[in-house]
């Protein structure tokens, strides 16, 4: 049974998610960053009713209000860049490397070791770990696994690498490590990334999928950086769960090469989407979402520096503004069975958590929205929790 061990959701509200049973819990996920404005959220739904309802949908040939209007305010909040919608994050990253191919006419895509970028067939090419369906289909030599850039030699490993292979069309890259348990890429790869790119003649392509939309108190995480990337893919939070849809945009620098009917969706980009990125863009911008991750950031940091001082215990919190993790990857000496009563334990006292896909990190990812107060109050359940399980005093 494939749902055997999954959590029955039955409601939500804001921060908090319910089971079937009627357990209310406190919500550490935000669904793996697609509820930063908040489980639920009135504000958004019914400005979304109100938009869609002259008209929900538009076919790929005609355009509509809603369209017009998100293409305007996406190129308000990132100027420089045209939008090609779609609806999964998958296709945004298929449509970035498709439109890279169009421009560079070579094939092969570089990832960073560990790194998710979607599950279809083109989008697995840019994921940082086997993928069993491209084995069949003899095109595993198209990829390009870079080490994680966490020091000088990793970094000469990928400066040799994006030198040497002619066949790179793009380097797929978060600014944020999140399926590596929120670890924040530095200046200097940025910095090696854009050089190279300039040599070489590959894309750069920013994954804001999981990073975007405020999560790290920035619309774009990489705004921190000295870097235009020739692309960039926004899916989850743009429409916070609302309805399906991505969108790749694309540098103005490049719109010679786009040809729209090879990146025409039946769906992607509809009036009804749109309407939800609409909403969903204006309660962040009324509710000042930016700049609130960046404050609960902040006091996450401090307050989760205060407990291991309180408590005795070294742990290691990475990542920025809401999107984090605790690092456990050391205290670990039976991994199946103390990760599964990690998340099992926090779940017996309210908290709905998750692990980081490679299973080492404990993900501090609550909606954006949420009370400052629950939010410590669950960090400190989560860190005595975690010396309980552990026993990591200093």
């Amino acid at each position: 049974m494939i749902l055997k061990n999954r959590t029955i959701l039955a409601g939500a509200d804001n921060d908090r998610v319910i089971d079937n049973f009627g357990q209310w819990y406190y919500d550490l996920t935000s669904g793996w960053n697609v509820m930063n404005a908040g489980w639920n959220n009135p504000i958004i739904f019914n400005d979304w009713i109100t938009r869609i309802q002259p008209l929900s949908y538009n076919p790929p040939w005609c355009t509509e209000s809603n369209q017009l209007e998100l293409t305007l305010q996406l190129n308000s909040l990132l100027p420089g860049y045209f939008p090609i919608y779609s609806c999964s994050g998958s296709e945004a990253i298929d449509n970035a490397l498709k439109f890279a191919r169009l421009v560079t006419g070579k094939s092969g895509v570089a990832c960073i070791d560990g790194a998710y970028h979607g599950g279809t067939l083109g989008a697995a090419l840019a994921t940082g770990y086997s993928v069993s369906h491209l084995e069949s289909l003899d095109i595993e030599n198209k990829r390009y696994i870079l080490p994680v850039p966490d020091s000088e030699e990793a970094i000469e490993v990928i400066r040799n690498i994006l030198s040497c292979e002619e066949s790179i069309c793009a380097v797929v890259f978060e600014t944020i490590l999140t399926n590596f348990g929120c670890r924040v890429i530095s200046d200097k790869f940025i910095d090696i990334l854009y050089q190279l790119s300039q040599e070489q003649g590959f894309l750069i392509i920013c994954d804001e999928i999981g990073t975007g939309i405020n999560r790290t108190g920035y619309f774009c995480s990489f705004e921190k950086y000295r870097i235009k990337p020739h692309v960039v893919t926004f899916g989850k939070a743009l429409t916070n769960g609302l309805y399906p849809l991505s969108v790749a945009l694309i540098s103005t620098e490049l719109r010679s090469y786009y040809d729209e009917f090879l990146f025409t969706s039946t769906y992607g980009g509809t009036a009804s989407a749109c309407a939800a990125a609409l909403s969903t863009i204006s309660f962040h911008r009324d509710a000042q979402l930016q700049i609130r991750a960046n404050e609960l950031g902040k006091a996450i940091t401090q307050h989760f520096d205060e407990c291991c001082k309180k408590y005795g215990v070294m742990l290691n919190l990475h990542g920025s503004g809401l999107s984090m993790a605790i690092d456990i990857s050391k205290l670990i000496s039976n991994k199946t069975k103390q990760l599964s009563s990690l998340v099992h334990i926090l779940r017996q006292r309210s908290i709905f958590a998750v692990m980081s896909s490679n299973g080492e990190q404990l993900m501090i990812t609550p909606v954006l929205t949420t009370d400052p107060n629950k939010l410590m109050e669950a960090l400190s359940i989560v860190i005595q929790t975690i010396i309980e399980i552990y026993g990591v005093h200093l």
